[in-house]
């Protein structure tokens, strides 16, 4: 039978094809018995050579038809004998899909068959065997000079072959699910301890291989039977996995226990929920806590500590970590130097003494102490020589672990939160990724600690935080946070401490240690804070809140004149026209104000407030006596020419209802248009031009009193001003729609 029929993709040829399978290959089985009687080496020769010609035709078979024809052939020599050898005959003949036609017919030849035949390719190439040498075209000599560092030997790479295939058969879905099937079989158990067993053996062989080979190539070698040993392990049936892990995790060769290892997260860490049952899972605690204590490779022993942390969360009966929970303890921690190591550790802990919950009470405040000294040294990570990122792993699980504690444990923690409030706040104002989870920690403190305990240690905390620019947004917020859990009713009883308190953060601006760059800042953030629980008040809880905030600040200097500003400029921005209660008193502060000569971050912050509350009140309650005198503060000479001032006179002027107040402002806006200074009078003409606009029903009346003033700046003699004049005019007709020529003749 020539190739020639392989190749043509026809279901009368392929049929051919196999009739003559069936047909020459017994022939050749009798004909050798026959020749040799009992003795199978001739028969083996023959068959292996009928195997091999025929493999070097039916590569050519089309894709659709070549699985069907391997597994007619091999099952016409002998699957048990010959299974192996084809596998490694196709990958060698077909480098580049070989490996997936292998794992198509390992899956159609039956999982039992399968499973023996790996163990036979695991086996037979092992050893370097002068039989299969010759079998497969090998050179039998191997050389050990310095060529052979350069370019590995000849069957080194068909063991390389042999691995890359077991571990993609057993890796595959398909044949991993016809396993399965078979497992609950006598038959089907041994097999897979056999290859278990196997498994191990080709490991070890390979990890102490001691031949000549490049270091790359040796590695990736023993990597591939580490490989194939996690996969043999997968295949394990649930009721004897657990004997059979425990076992490996005191094996003396590390390969072993770290893939062991491997194989247990994978199946705890299992999307669909762990893959043993869970009354074996109390028997794993033991092995992984030893090998957690015991194990001197730091990744080895990372993966023991996260499978016990795994267990944690799995355990039906969380009594069965107590011997974790003994063993992990702040002296152990304290001895680890690795920083993954150390993270896996203390993640393990948290979760361990999560689940434990009250059996475990007494020791999580030293635990917490202990984490908080650790994180409060600047140079953590430094004397142990840790990398950034290291580092970070560290911190990272520190903090997580703290949240995890503070979640669970907050009302045995009373004598360490201060200290740890404090210590998050500045964590979480350090700009680095590195603390990422600082933020969460403080976000969980203020959701589990009771709001009068927080405003009852917070004056305390503030006098430390106060100093820190970083920590004390964090803090203020924090304390905002923790108060905004409560009830409009329940925020009314604490009001008094709360406004204690953040009227003693307002205070910043004035100390003497504000930083001066971030004053601005902070000051934003303290308000911020500050309005996000107030606001929730009812008006008339609200009112009398901000009354006495305002009386304290009102009082001082410059600096807290600034606050009070900043402060009425946000809650006028929020509460918009309900901010009418305080419309009057403000009046009062910004006449106050300019009674003496001030800085002019407080006039700017003045102007603004004015500016932002008249946007939404009117002066309705303002006797004109006040009113002239706030006309005449704004119209100081500290204020002409601020650039915050036009558009707080406009808004006073949109805000005025009474028309003997308006016509009083605008008199006095007229009398600036004979200021000295240019910008000034384009100022005021500025101011002018919006009256119109805004107005414009109340302005033609007052027209008279300003055409003295115009016809004089029409003859300025800035032409700035007098074009700024006569656009103005323009303006003005085109607004009322009529000609004003009369008016300037």
């Amino acid at each position: 039978m020539g190739s020639h029929l392989l190749k043509v993709d026809s279901k009368h040829s392929f049929q051919v094809a196999c009739q003559a399978l069936d047909v020459i290959v017994p022939a050749i089985k009798t004909a050798c018995l026959a020749q040799s009687g009992k003795s199978s080496a001739k028969l083996q020769t023959a068959s292996l050579g009928v195997l091999t010609t025929f493999i070097d035709a039916c590569l050519d078979i089309p894709a659709h038809r070549l699985t069907e024809f391997l597994v007619r052939l091999i099952r016409c020599l002998g699957e048990r004998e010959y299974l192996w050898f084809a596998a490694l005959l196709i990958a060698r003949k077909d480098k580049v899909n070989g490996e997936r036609k292998v794992v198509e017919l390992f899956c159609q030849m039956g999982a039992l068959n399968g499973i023996e035949a790996i163990v036979r390719l695991l086996v037979n190439t092992r050893g370097d065997s002068p039989q299969l040498r010759k079998m497969f075209g090998i050179k039998a000599e191997r050389k050990d000079d310095d060529l052979a560092k350069e370019k590995p030997d000849d069957w080194d790479v068909l063991r390389f072959r042999a691995l890359q295939l077991a571990s993609s058969i057993l890796s595959s879905s398909g044949f991993k699910s016809a396993v399965t099937e078979i497992l609950d079989e006598e038959d089907g158990t041994q097999l897979v301890n056999l290859l278990l067993e196997a498994s191990i053996l080709t490991m070890n062989c390979y990890s102490s291989l001691d031949v000549v080979m490049p270091s790359k190539f040796k590695k990736n070698l023993t990597n591939l039977a580490e490989k194939v040993l996690e996969n043999s392990l997968s295949l394990l049936h649930p009721s004897t996995f657990v004997g059979q892990v425990s076992s490996l995790l005191e094996s003396k060769e590390d390969s072993v226990r770290h893939r062991a290892l491997e194989v247990v997260s994978s199946k705890l860490t299992s999307s669909t929920g762990p893959a043993l049952p869970a009354t074996d899972l109390p028997a794993l605690v033991s092995p992984l806590v030893k090998l957690s204590l015991s194990e001197t490779q730091p990744h080895t022993q990372q993966l023991a500590l996260l499978g016990v942390r795994q267990l944690s969360k799995l355990l039906p009966d969380p009594l069965s970590l107590k011997q974790a929970a003994e063993a992990f303890s702040s002296s152990f921690l304290q001895d680890i130097s690795n920083a993954k190591v150390l993270g896996a550790a203390v993640l393990s802990v948290g979760d361990i003494l999560t689940s434990l919950g009250p059996q475990v009470v007494a020791r999580v405040p030293g635990l917490v102490s202990w984490l908080a000294d650790r994180l409060d040294r600047d140079d953590l990570g430094q004397s142990e020589e840790w990398t950034d990122k290291e580092t970070a792993v560290v911190f990272n699980s520190f903090l997580y672990c703290l949240q995890k504690l503070v979640e669970s444990f907050i009302g045995f923690l009373n004598p360490v939160l201060p200290r740890l409030i404090l210590l998050t706040c500045r964590l979480s104002g350090q700009d680095n990724l590195v603390l990422g989870r600082a933020r969460p920690l403080l976000t969980s403190l203020a959701a589990n600690m009771p709001p009068h305990a927080v405003l009852a240690a917070a004056p305390q905390l503030l006098e430390t935080a106060i100093t820190d620019t970083g920590a004390l947004p964090h803090l203020v917020n924090f304390v905002a946070d923790n108060c905004r859990r409560l009830e409009r009713n329940q925020l009314s009883s604490v009001s008094k401490q709360f406004v204690e308190f953040y009227t003693k953060a307002l205070s910043y601006r004035s100390r003497d240690d504000a930083d001066s760059e971030k004053v601005d800042d902070m000051e934003e953030a303290i308000v911020g804070a500050f309005l996000s629980v107030a606001l929730k008040l009812s008006l008339e809880d609200f009112a009398p809140v901000y009354q006495k905030l305002s009386n304290t600040l009102i009082i001082g200097d410059d600096n807290q004149h600034i606050t009070l500003f900043n402060l009425t400029n946000k809650v006028g921005a929020k509460l918009k026209s309900l901010f009418s209660f305080s419309v009057d008193s403000l009046v009062d502060f910004v006449i106050s104000t300019f009674k003496e000569e001030r800085s002019s971050k407080v006039v700017t912050s003045c102007l603004e407030s004015l500016t932002t509350v008249l946007k939404y009140n009117k002066l309705e309650t303002i006797g004109l006596d006040q009113y002239e005198s706030l006309v005449s503060s704004l119209l100081s000479p500290q204020t002409l020419g601020h650039p915050g001032l036009v558009p707080a006179l406009v808004q006073l002027a949109i805000s005025t209802p009474e028309d003997t107040n308006w016509q009083h402002l605008h008199f006095q806006t007229l009398l600036q248009l004979r200021d000295e200074r240019p910008s000034v009078r384009m100022a005021m003409l500025s101011m002018l031009t919006q009256c119109v606009t805004d107005r414009t029903d109340t302005y033609l009346p007052v027209l008279p009193d300003a055409v003295p003033f115009l016809q004089e700046i029409l003859e300025d003699d800035d032409t700035a001003v007098e074009a700024a004049c006569r656009n103005f005019i323009q303006h003005m007709e085109t607004v009322f729609g009529q000609n004003l020529e009369s008016y300037f003749v």
